[in-house]
C-alpha cells in the first residue's frame, strides 16, 4: 500500500483536473457560440428541453447519481488514507529525523551484518519493521537477535521511541 496509495492519489487527481478542463472548455466553447447567436456547437439543441422533461426517478439520473457518488467517495477515501510520516520524532528537543533517510540508514546497517543477504526496513509514528533474508545455516533465532539487537541500539543512540519487529526470510539452498 505505501506505493499503491501515492499512484492512485496523483492518478485520480489527474483524471479529475483532465475532466474539469475538459468541462471547462466546453463551457466556454458554448457560452461563447451562444453569445454569438450560433447555439450550440458540442452539445445537441434539443439537451436544455430533455434535461427539463426528464425526471428525478429516470435511468440515466440514477445511473448518473451513482457514478458521481462512486468517484466521490474513491476521491475522499483516497485522500483520507494514512500515510507514512515525513519525519521521525526524536527524544531531543527539536529534532526529527527524515524517515526515509532513517530507513535507507537501518537498511544499510542490517545489510553489514554477519548472516544478512538482504534487508528491507519500513519506518512509521511507533514501529521500525524490518524484514530481512538470510541464507546462511545460522540459527533464525540468532539471526533475529542480532537484527533486534541493532534496531534497538541505533534507537536508543538516536533516542528514538520506536519498536523494532523483525521478521526473517530465510532462504536456504538445497545441496
Amino acid at each position: 500500500m505505501r506505493i499503491v496509495i501515492p499512484v492512485l492519489t496523483r492518478l485520480l487527481s489527474a483524471l479529475c483536473a483532465l475532466a474539469l478542463m475538459v468541462l471547462g472548455g466546453l463551457t466556454v466553447v458554448e457560452v461563447v457560440s451562444n453569445w454569438t447567436g450560433n447555439g450550440f456547437v458540442v452539445v445537441a439543441d434539443d439537451l436544455p428541453t430533455r434535461m427539463r422533461s426528464t425526471t428525478w426517478d429516470a435511468q440515466v439520473v440514477r445511473t448518473s447519481l451513482v457514478v458521481a457518488v462512486a468517484a466521490g467517495l474513491a476521491l475522499v477515501l483516497t485522500a483520507c488514507w494514512r500515510r507514512p510520516p515525513l519525519t521521525v520524532k526524536s527524544r531531543q528537543a527539536g529534532v526529527e529525523i527524515e524517515r526515509r533517510s532513517l530507513e535507507r540508514t537501518l537498511g544499510r546497517n542490517l545489510d553489514a551484518l554477519d548472516g544478512v543477504s538482504g534487508s528491507r526496513v519500513r519506518a512509521d509514528r511507533r514501529r521500525i519493521r524490518a524484514t530481512v533474508e538470510t541464507s546462511r545455516r545460522l540459527p533464525s533465532e540468532a539471526i533475529a537477535g542480532r537484527v533486534s539487537e541493532s534496531l534497538a541500539s541505533f534507537c536508543a543512540l538516536h533516542e528514538l521511541d520506536l519498536t523494532p519487529v523483525v521478521s526473517l526470510r530465510a532462504e536456504r539452498a538445497e545441496r
